[in-house]
């Protein structure tokens, strides 16, 4: 018996919360249905591994207006023609590009769009688009999708209350972490000494700088400690010229006080080896790193930004999070607001304590984050939507 043909879209499967994200569901579904992965351009190999291959729409990166209007004209035929001729039961997207893409060609296969952070609290959009998005896009296109699907309840909120959306059409599915990738086999050179950590992409919207200030101000109460940075991205340079303004040693060898490691596949070998994972971002939507953390025991420390971290620590809590006076302690970490000269000194008690007491997550709550982000309850609910 043949499985189903389902069409998974995303604009690229570089490094990336979504693209990793997008790897997961992808592999949960491919037991029951034919999962097609598709990008947008040609000539990228993904990072993660896919249950099959992946194709593209032929397009290439471009920079200019004028290319991106040609490109986004190709890819509509090419998706269109591509959706005619495997007759899909159903097409999902990830990230916005993809989502409007999805709807534009939208024939008889059920089009769902996956919504993976904030759309008023996206630090990346400049006004006039905001606008252009807020006000035409997003009410219109999403409208005409069967179903939307959030990672966490604030952005269920956000669409119903600031965009007018049907509450009816939404759900909200909390992300999955598949089996922690424990091999012993990976060559990951650790520090030997108390180390914090960051993982994603460095980008302004994280907030390292923030955290660099903070962890200049941890190493004169904690002379031997490191911060340990997975990932890379656009702001590598600046990160690089604020660590050498605090005069902190920073590169790729372990001896120095930052250490910059690059993009990591399989992150738990960093995870379980780190005093504290730390989170400053402006906006969050189900930051991987955190559950990553949280389910190895690991606490965290991170800004109450809208919406993921205060969601994610209730998970593991019997209720939901209302306390508004900062630091707010839960069973995996602390809630703060982002790092700024009010706030630095709570970042740096914070974290010093969680470093010098060696503190982990109570295992209760760690009990009940696993039960709420289970494989299990992800698949069903996916299973739920795309046979309803």
């Amino acid at each position: 018996m043949n499985k189903p043909n389902i069409i998974m879209l995303i604009p690229e499967l570089t490094m990336g919360g979504a693209q990793h994200s997008f790897a997961r569901l992808a592999w949960a579904l491919s037991i029951d249905y034919n999962i097609i992965p598709l990008v947008f351009d040609e000539g990228s190999d993904p990072f993660y591994l896919m249950p099959a291959e992946v194709r593209n729409l032929g397009t290439k990166p471009s920079n200019s207006f004028i290319s991106k209007i040609i490109n986004a004209t190709k890819r509509f035929i090419k998706l269109r023609r591509f959706k005619k001729s495997i007759q899909p039961t159903a097409c999902i997207s990830f990230l916005e590009g993809a989502d409007y893409l999805n709807v534009l060609t939208k024939q008889k296969e059920k089009v769902i769009i996956s919504i993976r952070g904030s759309k008023v609290h996206d630090p990346n959009m400049k006004a006039y688009l905001f606008a252009l998005r807020s006000k035409l896009l997003i009410p219109f296109l999403y409208k005409r999708a069967d179903q939307i699907v959030t990672v966490n309840k604030g952005i269920q909120n956000e669409l119903v209350n600031y965009f007018n959306l049907d509450v009816n059409k939404i759900k909200t599915i909390y992300n999955y972490i598949d089996k922690i990738d424990n091999s012993s086999n990976q060559n990951h050179s650790l520090p030997q000494v108390p180390y914090i950590l960051y993982s994603g992409r460095l980008a302004p919207e994280k907030g390292i700088i923030g955290l660099i200030k903070v962890f200049s101000s941890i190493t004169k109460e904690i002379p031997d400690v490191k911060l340990v940075l997975l990932g890379d991205g656009p702001e590598k340079n600046n990160i690089i010229q604020c660590a050498q303004t605090y005069k902190l040693t920073i590169g790729k060898e372990i001896d120095n006080q930052i250490v910059l490691v690059g993009n990591v596949r399989h992150t738990y070998t960093y995870i379980k080896n780190a005093s504290v994972t730390v989170l400053n971002s402006v906006s969050e939507g189900f930051p991987n790193a955190m559950a990553e953390s949280l389910l190895a025991g690991k606490r965290v420390v991170a800004s109450d930004c809208p919406y993921g971290p205060r969601e994610i620590f209730a998970l593991g809590e019997v209720q939901e999070i209302i306390e508004k006076q900062y630091p707010i302690e839960t069973g995996g970490g602390t809630l703060l607001p982002p790092v700024d000269e009010s706030s630095l000194m709570l970042w740096v008690k914070s974290i010093c304590t969680i470093v010098n007491e060696k503190k982990y997550c109570d295992e209760l709550f760690v009990k009940r984050f696993k039960e709420k982000t289970s494989q299990e309850n992800f698949i069903n609910n996916w299973k739920g939507i795309l046979k309803g």
